[in-house]
């Protein structure tokens, strides 16, 4: 399926807190990236405005499309900072919020542009 993800100017993942720095992946055209064990996956969208309307809160970001390889997972709840640990970021808790719509997450993603 075609997806769409946020990555920052320097084609890797956006919103990943400094310390988790194992999460931020890079994003190569023609490449396939794979989720980090343990995570539940690469955070995409199902539809470019739906993708656009979420980088408009990151600076510095932008979106590109990529082909999702794998399973593909919905989750219930995410972090509603900017910036959290990720540990934080899926974790369900008082502040939690709803994923942004058409949010997806994927075990790996092509890299299409």
């Amino acid at each position: 399926m075609i997806l769409y993800k946020v990555i920052s100017r320097e084609r890797t993942s956006c919103s990943v807190d400094e310390k988790d720095k194992i999460y931020i992946l890079k994003y190569q055209k023609g490449k396939i990236v794979h989720k980090v064990p343990g995570t539940v996956g690469i955070f995409c969208f199902k539809e470019f405005n739906d993708a656009f309307r979420f980088h408009k809160h990151h600076a510095g970001c932008r979106v590109i499309k990529v082909r999702s390889i794998g399973e593909e997972y919905v989750p219930n709840s995410i972090c509603p900072l900017l910036h959290c640990s990720l540990t934080d970021f899926y974790s369900k808790n008082k502040d939690s919020i709803d994923p942004p719509k058409g949010t997806v997450c994927c075990d790996s993603v092509e890299v299409l542009e």
